[in-house]
């Protein structure tokens, strides 16, 4: 599929011509071109995926439409392959750019086990030191721990994660962002691991992540679901909307609440009947 629109049809705007190398860039405009990606997006069309390894590199603007473009396309090999690339290429220096390719890796439906699984979490040493203010003696970044967190929180286990959180410390523990995603992330720990953290982010002071360690206990404590939270929690969504990681983590949090047997039953089968994502559901259905 490959409408013409004005002079120039899909297929050769982003394409390369020969004796120019990167022809595609220089013809980018951002408020005719991002409508592209989105469109073929929307219709799950593949056709400008060929274009996507030049773009990332070398057009800023456009990274987010492009993430936004794969995450709708859906997880494939090929898609990974280039946003590996990309992280690993030395062009993705600033904080945005690692936010949105992340955050389409955690889009993407999990996978137990398997090739995918095992090559998204070999990106976890390489955006650990992506994005801006690298710390000094470790390398380590505030953006790259944050993501790093994220990516650990969905595709690894919590003693992969526990192993991380040790080794990344010094970062965390001094930024008010880093702290409070780590603290989002504390219930995928085992009970003794989570405590030590917990202890950490009170001790470390950053308040941001204790409203959020504040947060996570009023939800342990819940003796009943009121309508606002199930609604959040069971609140449909769309493949251009996929259930998100921290409402995984909130419903987790709150099957381990004091709500009576019944309602964690009847809210147990309900999310299961709505997130098709794997990882979620082991998430959610994990001891510990």
């Amino acid at each position: 599929m490959a409408p013409a629109l004005g002079t120039l049809s899909w297929s050769t705007r982003f394409s390369r011509r020969p004796g120019s190398r990167r022809d595609s860039v220089l013809k980018f405009n951002r408020d005719r071109d991002i409508p592209y990606f989105t469109l073929c997006g929307i219709l799950r069309d593949p056709l400008l995926q060929r274009d996507v390894p030049a773009l990332l590199s070398d057009v800023s603007g456009l990274r987010e439409a492009v993430c936004r473009y794969y995450s709708l396309l859906g997880p494939s090999k090929t898609r990974l392959d280039h946003l590996a690339n990309f992280l690993r290429s030395g062009r993705c220096l600033d904080d945005a750019s690692l936010f949105n390719v992340v955050q389409t890796l955690t889009n993407w439906k999990g996978q137990l086990r398997g090739p995918r699984r095992d090559a998204i979490l070999a990106l976890v040493p390489v955006v650990s030191h992506l994005g801006s203010e690298p710390r000094a003696t470790t390398g380590f970044t505030v953006a790259g721990v944050s993501s790093a967190v994220w990516l650990l929180s969905k595709y690894g286990g919590p003693s992969e994660l526990i192993v991380y959180l040790d080794a990344s410390e010094s970062p965390w523990t001094r930024s008010s962002w880093a702290a409070r995603q780590v603290a989002a992330a504390t219930p995928l720990l085992a009970d003794s691991d989570r405590q030590q953290i917990e202890d950490r982010i009170i001790r470390s002071g950053l308040m941001e992540a204790l409203r959020v360690l504040a947060n996570l206990d009023q939800l342990r404590r819940l003796s009943s679901l009121d309508a606002q939270l199930q609604s959040y929690l069971l609140h449909p969504h769309t493949d251009e909307s996929p259930y998100p990681l921290p409402k995984a983590i909130v419903a987790r949090v709150v099957l381990r609440s004091r709500l009576n047997r019944k309602e964690k039953v009847v809210l147990r089968n309900s999310l299961r009947e709505l997130i098709p994502d794997p990882s979620y559901l082991e998430l959610i259905r994990r001891r510990g």
